[in-house]
């Protein structure tokens, strides 16, 4: 990641001043408890982390001191469930520890290796990482390299997902292309952590990125898990190709993170839903590759 943007723009501003005042608003109000204790609390959060470093890059990265703050939350009020163990729950309908959460990582950035699995294997927090099959030993140096999917995955708490091949939205793809960035990619990263790989996470996620046909794809390829990035905790009738998380970013400090667990963010999916029929604006440009 470019380490150079050390200053956050006037977006990455706006967006943490109106994150914080959705989060304060319904949290202080009692809307945020009434929802956590009739809906959310017997669900499952799937939290969305794209990058863990010192001075975050941008507004998907957050800083490794306010990631260990909010591990330690997560540690002391939640549940922690793998993702796999998730897929079990979701496929046998055996019901969900309260308060159950998941921890997950896109785009298999090497900081991920190098500043986040140190703070979860502190604390034994079990996580998954989407990795995007065709950054592996990525000349620039920023992704995850086969050999370092070895050796987290030589670990019981991390895990490895597609995160496609090219890294470029699932929705309106042809079959044959849609069924060699699934198909192509589990068998990369299969061959990279010797093991099987049969979670995934659209890429960007967003209502504009995924269709049904591509819902039907990650079945056909045999995937048990689809991530998006649609806000919201996820229950046992919720599809698990389709599963909902909650985003972490940059403007996320420990405060607003806590009011997060406590369901006053869950309302920003309206935030998900606006600007899924809007002209996608990416702040990360993770498809030159396709």
């Amino acid at each position: 990641m470019d380490n150079s943007a050390t200053q956050p723009t006037s977006r990455m501003l706006l967006k943490r001043r109106l994150r914080r005042l959705v989060a304060n608003v319904s949290y202080y109000s009692g809307i945020a408890w009434i929802w956590h204790r009739t809906i959310t609390r017997s669900g499952v959060r799937i939290l969305a982390y794209h990058a863990v470093e010192e001075v975050p890059s941008n507004s998907f990265s957050v800083s490794i001191k306010n990631f260990e703050a909010h591990m330690a939350a997560v540690k002391e009020r939640c549940h922690v469930l793998s993702l796999g163990e998730l897929a079990t729950h979701l496929k046998t309908g055996s019901p969900l520890p309260v308060n159950s959460l998941v921890v997950t990582f896109d785009d298999g950035f090497k900081n991920f290796r190098d500043n986040a699995v140190p703070v979860l294997t502190r604390l034994g927090i079990p996580a998954t990482c989407f990795v995007i099959s065709s950054r592996l030993d990525d000349e620039s140096g920023e992704f995850l390299s086969r050999e370092d999917l070895s050796d987290l995955t030589s670990s019981s708490l991390v895990s490895i997902g597609s995160h496609s091949v090219s890294h470029v939205p699932m929705a309106g793809l042809s079959q044959t292309t849609l069924e060699n960035e699934l198909g192509k990619s589990k068998e990369e990263l299969s061959h990279a952590t010797g093991g099987a790989v049969d979670l995934f996470c659209f890429p960007y996620g967003t209502l504009r990125d995924f269709d049904e046909a591509s819902v039907k794809g990650l079945a056909d390829a045999g995937y048990q898990i689809g991530c998006t990035s649609i806000n919201g905790v996820n229950s046992l009738s919720t599809n698990p190709l389709k599963l909902r998380r909650t985003k972490v970013e940059w403007g996320d400090d420990p405060a607003t993170f806590q009011k997060m667990l406590s369901s006053a963010l869950d309302i920003w999916v309206v935030v998900d839903y606006l600007t899924g029929f809007m002209k996608r604006k990416r702040e990360l440009n993770l498809s030159k590759s396709a």
